[in-house]
């Protein structure tokens, strides 16, 4: 099911900036003390209760507060006058209108955020997601149109129609809940099942001399951590030629090799620059077929073509078949870039990649995203396209710390044991990277 999103923070935000406008002007200009702060407290319970799990609610909700706050722009015009029957004086007149130029701003961004945050779930949407969000709509313009707008009234006093407004949430939330049956249930069925421990980890680059960022000092606690770990098959990312040659050697309890592409290679081959790789247990799995994207317009070849991007940023994959079971799956390795036009032209690359090349077979996505789930471009990564990917976190945890950036997705046919940020590889003494790494278990 869709968890915490950035749709929530922006419905909070709204609340909190509506009610916030409409205290000042009630208050300092109107004296009116019957405003208080127990309805902004109100309306955020009911979104943090009711958004994270139905999508399709934080629309309705969306749009009725949104057209709330534009309305508060031109609530002055509604405000008594002071008690003494002046007019405003030209000070409390530029302030007002400072007041309500900041306010449509701010309104106005939101609505740009939430957009997007909207588009990259429209781009996976089914039948059933699409009717659900046109019902919230359309109830939402019915009842604007109408002048009933919820938690709102022509009078400056608000929350007046408590039945309404509780008869509205009620309806919406049942429109809205079709959207939960399209989401992915964390479970499995009785048949053979493939066990798999992997991660994703982020190991710091080191320079082509072997000396930057102490990996001298790193290489031999992190190669053991790693081999304390026993994992089948994981993902690393900012990984030097030097890294992964000293990695395969050293690591002892399984026989890995790797793959992977330089991302600065010109060559199908090349070992230049910070490389995402792939371990894989060569005991364990064959490797059916292997590749490495760049992220760009050109994918096929070395290169950086989006505007925003300054460095070269690439994905590799792998087609792996367990030699006891037969199972075959995909497994995807990637780095993201910073900024928003590369977070969302990414995004659709990958799942795309993922639609087109993996057919019917599990998916699982390590990487680090440089992204918060928080942010809106994070809606073009989890759940959109044909066979869409989810962050396994989410699935058993429900709500994720709002600053983690590296993942580990999945296509909704794998059940996952568990999944956890293992701290303790940079706990004490020893420090292996400025990134923590991710391990999961899991079954196909």
């Amino acid at each position: 099911m869709l968890l915490l999103e950035f749709n929530l923070v922006l419905i909070i935000l709204t609340i909190v900036i509506t009610n916030i406008f409409c205290l000042l002007f009630a208050r300092h200009y109107g004296n009116i003390e019957q405003l208080n702060c127990r309805y902004m407290l109100f309306e955020t319970i009911i979104a943090i209760i009711v958004t994270p799990w139905f999508f399709f609610l934080s629309v309705f909700l969306f749009i009725i507060l949104i057209v709330r706050g534009f309305h508060y722009i031109f609530l002055i015009d509604k405000i008594p006058r002071p008690l003494n029957g002046r007019e405003f004086s030209f000070g409390q007149k530029i302030r007002i209108s400072v007041l309500r130029s900041i306010l449509a701003i701010l309104l106005f961004m939101l609505c740009v955020f939430f957009t997007i945050v909207l588009v990259g779930r429209i781009m996976g949407a089914d039948i059933i997601s699409i009717i659900s969000l046109s019902a919230a709509v359309i109830l939402a313009t019915y009842i604007i149109l109408n002048n009933r707008i919820p938690l709102y009234n022509k009078e400056i006093r608000l929350f007046s129609k408590t039945r309404q407004n509780v008869a509205f949430l009620i309806i919406v939330v049942c429109l809205s809940s079709l959207s939960i049956f399209n989401q992915p249930f964390n479970c499995c069925d009785n048949g053979e099942k493939l066990e798999i421990r992997t991660m994703s980890f982020n190991i710091l680059y080191a320079g082509e001399d072997g000396t930057l960022n102490s990996w001298v000092q790193r290489r031999e606690p992190l190669s053991d951590y790693i081999d304390s770990l026993d994992l089948d098959v994981f993902g690393l990312q900012e990984v030097f030629e030097i890294q992964a040659s000293y990695l395969n050697n050293s690591l002892e309890t399984r026989n890995y090799t790797w793959i992977g592409i330089g991302r600065e290679s010109l060559g199908i081959d090349g070992n230049t620059g910070e490389h995402d790789v792939i371990f894989y247990d060569v005991d364990k799995f064959s490797l059916l077929d292997n590749g490495t994207k760049w992220f760009s317009d050109t994918p096929e070849i070395s290169s950086r073509t989006w505007l925003t991007e300054t460095i070269k940023r690439t994905y590799v994959w792998a087609h792996l078949k367990d030699k006891a079971t037969g199972t075959e799956f995909f497994f995807y390795n990637t780095h993201y870039g910073f900024y928003p036009e590369f977070h969302i032209k990414a995004s659709i690359q990958l799942n795309k990649d993922i639609s087109q090349r993996t057919a019917d077979l599990p998916v699982i996505v390590t990487g680090d995203f440089n992204m918060p789930p928080i942010f809106p471009f994070y809606s073009f990564l989890e759940g959109v396209g044909s066979k869409p990917i989810y962050n396994a976190f989410r699935l058993i945890d429900g709500y994720i710390f709002p600053i983690e950036i590296d993942y580990i997705f999945i296509t909704s046919n794998i059940y996952i044991s568990s999944c956890e940020e293992r701290t303790e590889a940079n706990e004490g003494t020893q420090w292996l990277s400025d990134h923590d790494p991710i391990v999961m278990e899991c079954l196909i």
